[in-house]
């Protein structure tokens, strides 16, 4: 018997907003949601081994497989559920650090700041240095005009 592959049988949510979606891309369209015990997994719906699409929902029982550590199986992979990934042993939820958030299997940084240093920070102009994730200061001697080319050398009297 077939298992139900692909992505048919999906909602789409976000139609507006340029909400980031499920193949990398943003703009009109929102992140695919699975429902009916399906799983999204590489930019599909899929259902574990052993129960069918039905129309409507994943029908049965998954059977055990040869996955282990609360990963599931679909056709002859193993994976583990959206905010979780394989530890070498099991399926671990993603812990986001420093000021990231997760989304779907991945950890982002809010708006405006970037990964830097082991943590989402404000960026800043070549030459500055990050006094704290939302503050950047030239060296001594040096200012920047808010022009984002850099720390300038600061002239004779002061302009």
């Amino acid at each position: 018997m077939a298992r139900w592959r692909g992505i048919a049988f999906a909602l789409v949510l976000g139609m507006a907003g340029g909400v980031t979606g499920a193949c990398g891309t943003s703009g009109d369209f929102g992140q695919l949601q699975c429902w009916g015990g399906a799983y999204f997994i590489n930019g599909g719906c899929f259902c574990p081994l052993g129960m069918p699409w039905d129309g409507g929902a994943c029908q049965g029982q998954a059977q055990a497989g040869t996955c282990g550590g609360g990963a599931f199986q679909v056709d002859t992979q193993c994976f583990c559920a959206t905010g979780s990934r394989w530890d070498g042993a099991s399926c671990a939820e993603i812990v986001c650090s420093g000021g990231a958030y997760l989304d779907g299997n991945d950890c982002r940084c809010p708006q405006g700041k970037q990964w830097i240093d082991s943590a989402c920070q404000v960026p800043c102009v070549p030459g500055a240095y990050h006094v704290d994730v939302n503050t950047c200061a030239c060296p001594d001697g040096t200012v920047s005009y808010g022009d984002q080319i850099g720390c300038h050398v600061l002239c004779e009297g002061g302009s």
